[in-house]
């Protein structure tokens, strides 16, 4: 409430800034999620969450962040949102569609933002359950590679390297 008692209106939505997620021991590998034919939350299409060796289309994502200190991470090589979404039993990645990451995102979409010595983390909303990436493996083709999942504890493969890259 303001000072004559009436209700503050939200802030705008704005959209958060374009980050890279790579690698802290495959320095090499970037986060990529790529949608295929996935335009609205009814039609279903291709997406695949792994690794590429270079910042393109699907690595180029967003990093919305929410007054609880966690934050939503969302592709931005195509239209829409396709936000990362962790399955709360199992802990298996997918992704949601939304419009906006500010008023399409519940808890199963938020990450907790950390550190583990020089790199950062991402917890997922499973507590102790952490985004990681396992480039291991042939790197042929443009498909990307390697696995990004979520594993209990933190591990050399979730320790990341998240770059604000300012293009807003």
């Amino acid at each position: 409430m303001d000072e004559d008692g009436n209700p503050i209106p939200p802030p705008p939505l704005v959209d958060p800034p374009h980050v890279t997620i790579r690698s802290a021991k495959w320095p090499d590998s970037y986060l990529r999620i790529q949608g295929e034919g996935l335009f609205t939350e009814d039609k279903a299409g291709l997406v695949v969450i792994n690794c590429e060796d270079h910042i393109g289309r699907w690595s180029q994502l967003r990093m919305q962040p929410f007054s609880d200190g966690t934050v939503s991470i969302m592709s931005t090589g195509m239209a829409g949102s396709l936000i990362l979404s962790v399955n709360p039993v199992d802990g298996k990645l997918g992704v949601k569609f939304g419009n906006h990451p500010a008023t399409s995102t519940g808890p199963n979409e938020k990450f907790m933002r950390g550190t583990s010595g020089d790199a950062g983390t991402l917890e997922s909303a499973k507590p102790g359950w952490f985004l990681r990436m396992d480039a291991s493996g042939p790197h042929v083709g443009s498909d990307g590679y390697g696995v990004v999942s979520v594993q209990n504890g933190i591990g050399d493969d979730g320790k990341l390297l998240i770059t604000d890259n300012g293009w807003n």
